[in-house]
């Protein structure tokens, strides 16, 4: 897979993607598994109201939404470590390259996105069964969709100039 020394950076960051890929959800199933009551530890982690004795179905929800942020987060790593095995290839001012570049600045927008909606979904979900006045509906914005969001703008860009690049590169393969 490695090319030449100068891409051993690329290399590590491949196996510490794939590593991540593998570690990450099993840590994440770890620490709910050794909860009393995971879909109750996972409502209260919320930091939201939550109503007296919410119902079964509000935690499964809840706790279903909780989950959404982290399988964004795997499929990012999952593009990261496509992204990696292409530069540690050679292949870095490629047009594939420059898409999963891209691709991973998008989803770098939805998982802001899915971050932002979360805490209105799982505050009604988890407030819906609690007496009028208890009810809520919370909107949060954290410094790390923030710092999602940044990140994802800097990706999309140079995304689309190496993009720009590949397209010189290939032109002027064509007339050596």
């Amino acid at each position: 897979m490695f090319v030449s020394h100068k891409d051993a950076l690329s290399g590590f960051l491949y196996l510490a993607t794939t590593a991540a890929i593998v570690v990450f959800p099993v840590l994440v199933a770890a620490g709910w598994a050794l909860r009393d009551d995971p879909l109750l530890f996972a409502a209260a982690e919320t930091g939201l109201a939550v109503t007296q004795n919410p119902t079964r179905l509000q935690l499964v929800i809840s706790f279903a939404l909780g989950l959404l942020p982290g399988a964004v987060i795997v499929w990012v790593l999952v593009l990261m470590r496509r992204l990696f095995a292409a530069f540690a290839r050679g292949d870095a001012m490629s047009v594939r390259a420059a898409s999963l570049i891209r691709q991973t600045g998008r989803w770098f927008v939805i998982l802001a996105a899915v971050q932002f909606a979360l805490v209105p979904l799982q505050s009604v979900i988890l407030s819906w069964g609690g007496p009028v006045g208890t009810r809520a509906l919370l909107v949060a914005i954290s410094s790390g969709m923030a710092g999602a969001l940044l990140a994802a703008g800097l990706l999309i860009v140079i995304g689309r100039t190496l993009l720009q690049a590949s397209e010189i590169a290939a032109e002027n393969r064509e007339f050596v």
